[in-house]
C-alpha cells in the first residue's frame, strides 16, 4: 500500500475513521430552500466511493427562524422541512462505502451576505460591520445568545437522529462563534467580552449544549481559526491557547485548523499563488498543545505531502477538499499508487469558489463530472455501442478531453495538432508568473492519452483533403482560436491597433516587448492581469488600462485580489479602470476615461492588447457536409474559458 501513514486508521472519540484523508465542509450550492438534494447526496457519495476516510458535510446553517434569512443562498439549513429524511439518505449512502460522516453546524453571524428577504438583522458579539459585507450587525442580547445556542443543540439533535457519526461546530473564518473569540469583533463589556477566557465563554457554552444533546456516542469537534491574518486579530501565537481551552473543556474529540476571515480575503480559500500546505505550521503548533487529533486544511493536494504531514506528526488528518472536487477518486488512486491517473487540483478557484461567488452550483474547470454526479449522462461512462474511428483535430484542452473520453469508451481515436506538444493555450497560461501549476492539466492528459493508446500525431497540419483521405467515421474539430487584439465593438475604436501585440505572444515570449508597456485588459478574466504581473517580473514598466469597472470582473474574486495585490506590490506604474484607449503611435498611447470623458496619454513602447480570441473555424466549415459525422468544440465554436472547452470535450466524447 502506498502512503501507509495517510491510509492508516484513526480513532476520533468513539468513531473509527478508515484513513486520514478528509473532505472538509464546504458550500456546494446544490440545495433549494435549505433542503439537501439528490445532487448533494450523489456528490458526497462520490467522494466516499473515491476513498476518503472522513466527509464533513455542511456548513449546515442553524439560525432558528428561516432558511432564506441571514443565510447563504442555496446552502444547507438544519430545520428545512423534510431535512431529516434527506440527511438519513445521505448518511446511509456515504457510510455504505466505509466512510465516516460528520455534520458541520455553523452560524455566519455578521458574515452572511445581508439581512435577507425577511429583514432579520445580522448577529454578532458587537455592532461592528464586516468589511466584506458592510452591514452593521445587531449586538447580541442575552435572549439572542440563548436562542442561537439552543438552535445549535436542536440542529445537532436532528443530525444525530439522521445517522451522522459526529458533529463539527464551526468557530472559524470570522463566523459567529469565531467572532466572539477575537478581540477585533468582540468589544463586549459583559461576561462574554474581555480577556481570552471571557471571549471563549460563549463558544464553549454552545459546544457544551451540543455535547449535552448528542451524548458520548458521537464525535464532537471544533473548526477553529489559528491565524486571522488581520491586524489586531487572533494571530498564530494565540492558536495553541485557543486550542488548549477547547480541549480543557473535556467536550471535544478533535480540532480542525484553518486561517483567515472575510476581512482577510485572498487567503480564505488560498489560490495557486499561495504555497501548498500553507496552514500546516499552524496545525503543528496546535498539535503540540493538545492531545486530541488535529485536522489541517490549506491547499493540500499531493498525497506525498499529506503522507509527510501525518508521518511527521504535524497533523493527524488532512483535508484534501479541492483535490477531491477535482478528482473524487484521488484517495483510491493514491492508495493503489496510480499517481499518473490523478487529476491534480491547480488552485485556480474558478469553478469551485468562483461559482459560489455567483451563487451557482460548484464544479471544476478540469472535471465537468464534479457537481453533476446526479446526472447519469455525466456520472456513468457508457461503453461505445459500436466503436468508431474518430479523428480529433486540435490537442488543446477541448480536444484532449474529447480524445480521452472517446478512448475510455472504446473508440479508436487519432488526435492531431500542428504544435509540437499538447495543451494548446494551457502551455501559454503556465508561463505566466505564479501560474506554473496549470502545467498539471496537460501532464494529466499526456499520461492518460498514452495509457489509453490514443494515436497522437503532433507537428501535423491538417487540411480538409487530409481528413477526407483518412475516411474517419467521425471528426471532432477542436482547433481553438487565434488571439484578438481589436477592442470589442462596444468600446471606442483604437487607431493603430494593428501595431499592438497580442497577450499570447507576450506570455509565450514569442514577442519581446519594449521597456514601457501598456496592457489593455479587455478580457474581463485574467489575461491582462497575468500579462501585467509577468511583465513586471521581467523588468518592464507597466501601465494597466481596464475598460471595465474593475480588472478581472468575471474571474474568481480571491484570485483577482491576489493578482492585483501582486501587481501593486511590484510597482505597476498606473491602473486605470473604466478607461478606453483610442490611439496608439510610436512612443505613446492615448485614451479616455469613459466616466468623465477626460483624455489621458501614457508613454508606451509596446501595447499589449487582451481581448480574448477569434474562432479558428476554417477547417470545420471546409468539412461541413463532406464527412459522415462532424462536430466542433471549444474555442473554435466561440472563444471562452478552459472549463467551457473541457466541458464540451467531455460532452461530445459521451455523445459519439
Amino acid at each position: 500500500m502506498a502512503y501507509p501513514h495517510l491510509f492508516s486508521p484513526i480513532r476520533i472519540g468513539p468513531v473509527e475513521v478508515a484513513n486520514r484523508v478528509a473532505v472538509s465542509a464546504h458550500h456546494n450550492n446544490f440545495d433549494i430552500n435549505g433542503l439537501w438534494s439528490e445532487r448533494t447526496i450523489k456528490y458526497l457519495e462520490a467522494r466516499a466511493a473515491g476513498g476518503a476516510g472522513l466527509i464533513i458535510a455542511g456548513a449546515i446553517r442553524v439560525h432558528p427562524r428561516n432558511a432564506e434569512s441571514i443565510c447563504w443562498p442555496r446552502s444547507d439549513w438544519a430545520f428545512a422541512p423534510g431535512q431529516p429524511e434527506m440527511f438519513r439518505a445521505g448518511t446511509a449512502a456515504i457510510k455504505a462505502h466505509g466512510t465516516a460522516v460528520f455534520a458541520q453546524l455553523a452560524h455566519g453571524g455578521r458574515q452572511y451576505w445581508d439581512s435577507g428577504e425577511d429583514m432579520e438583522p445580522l448577529l454578532a458579539p458587537s455592532a461592528i460591520a464586516c468589511p466584506a459585507i458592510a452591514e452593521t450587525p445587531k449586538e447580541m442580547e442575552p435572549e439572542d445568545l440563548a436562542e442561537v445556542a439552543e438552535s445549535f443543540a436542536e440542529a445537532a439533535a436532528i443530525c444525530a437522529d439522521a445517522g451522522f457519526d459526529g458533529i463539527e461546530v464551526h468557530a472559524a473564518y470570522g463566523y459567529l462563534l469565531s467572532s466572539f473569540i477575537t478581540p477585533t469583533t468582540n468589544r463586549r463589556d459583559d461576561s462574554y467580552g474581555g480577556d481570552l477566557t471571557a471571549r471563549m465563554r460563549y463558544p464553549l457554552e454552545v459546544v457544551a449544549r451540543v455535547r449535552d444533546v448528542i451524548g458520548p456516542g458521537m464525535a464532537l469537534g471544533v473548526r477553529m481559526v489559528a491565524d486571522e491574518r488581520v491586524e489586531g486579530g487572533l494571530a498564530a501565537a494565540d492558536a495553541p491557547l485557543v486550542a488548549a481551552a477547547f480541549e480543557a473543556s473535556g467536550l471535544v474529540d478533535y480540532l480542525s485548523v484553518v486561517s483567515g476571515t472575510y476581512a482577510s480575503e485572498g487567503v480564505l480559500d488560498p489560490t495557486l499563488y499561495v504555497a501548498p500546505g500553507c496552514d500546516v505550521h499552524l496545525a503543528e503548533s496546535v498539535r503540540q498543545a493538545v492531545q486530541v487529533p488535529v485536522l489541517v486544511a490549506g491547499r493540500i493536494k499531493d498525497p506525498a505531502m499529506a503522507e509527510s504531514i501525518v508521518a511527521e506528526g504535524r497533523a493527524d488528518l488532512v483535508a484534501m477538499t479541492r483535490a477531491t472536487i477535482c478528482d473524487p477518486d484521488m484517495p483510491r488512486k493514491a492508495r493503489a499508487d496510480r499517481i499518473d491517473e490523478i487529476r491534480w487540483c491547480i488552485g485556480c478557484n474558478q469553478r469551485c469558489i468562483g461559482n459560489l461567488e455567483h451563487h451557482l452550483p460548484i464544479s471544476c474547470i478540469q472535471n465537468p463530472v464534479s457537481g453533476r454526479e446526479f446526472d447519469p449522462f455525466w456520472a456513468r461512462m457508457q461503453p461505445a455501442p459500436a466503436p468508431k474511428a474518430v479523428m480529433v483535430i486540435g490537442a488543446g484542452p477541448a480536444g484532449c478531453e474529447a480524445a480521452r473520453v472517446l478512448a475510455e469508451r472504446g473508440h479508436r481515436v487519432t488526435l492531431l495538432d500542428r504544435a509540437e506538444v499538447i495543451g494548446g493555450q494551457i502551455r501559454i497560461i503556465e508561463r505566466g508568473s505564479g501560474r506554473g501549476e496549470w502545467g498539471d492539466v496537460h501532464r494529466y492528459y499526456s499520461n492518460r492519452l498514452d495509457a489509453l493508446g490514443v494515436d497522437l500525431r503532433l507537428s501535423t497540419a491538417v487540411s480538409a483533403a487530409d481528413v477526407q483521405a483518412q475516411r474517419p467515421d467521425a471528426v471532432v474539430i477542436a482547433t481553438g482560436s487565434v488571439a484578438r487584439t481589436r477592442p470589442f465593438e462596444h468600446l471606442p475604436a483604437l487607431e493603430g491597433v494593428e501595431a499592438s501585440v497580442d497577450v499570447r505572444s507576450v506570455l509565450s515570449s514569442e514577442v519581446e516587448p519594449g521597456q514601457r508597456v501598456v496592457v489593455y485588459a479587455g478580457d474581463n478574466y485574467l489575461q491582462g492581469l497575468t500579462a501585467a504581473d509577468t511583465l513586471l517580473d521581467r523588468g518592464h514598466r507597466v501601465d494597466l488600462v481596464v475598460p471595465a469597472a474593475s480588472p478581472g470582473a468575471k474571474a474568481e474574486a480571491q484570485t483577482v485580489h491576489t493578482v492585483v495585490s501582486r501587481i501593486v506590490s511590484k510597482g505597476v506604474a498606473s491602473m486605470r479602470a473604466m478607461s478606453a484607449l483610442t490611439r496608439f503611435s510610436p512612443g505613446r498611447v492615448e485614451g479616455v476615461d469613459m466616466l468623465t470623458g477626460t483624455s489621458f496619454t501614457l508613454e508606451c513602447d509596446t501595447l499589449v492588447s487582451c481581448f480574448g480570441g477569434v474562432a479558428d473555424d476554417g477547417l470545420y466549415h471546409s468539412l461541413k457536409g463532406c464527412v459522415p459525422e462532424l462536430h466542433r468544440i471549444g474555442d473554435c465554436v466561440a472563444p471562452r474559458t478552459t472549463d467551457a472547452a473541457i466541458f464540451e470535450g467531455g460532452r461530445i466524447g459521451r455523445l459519439i
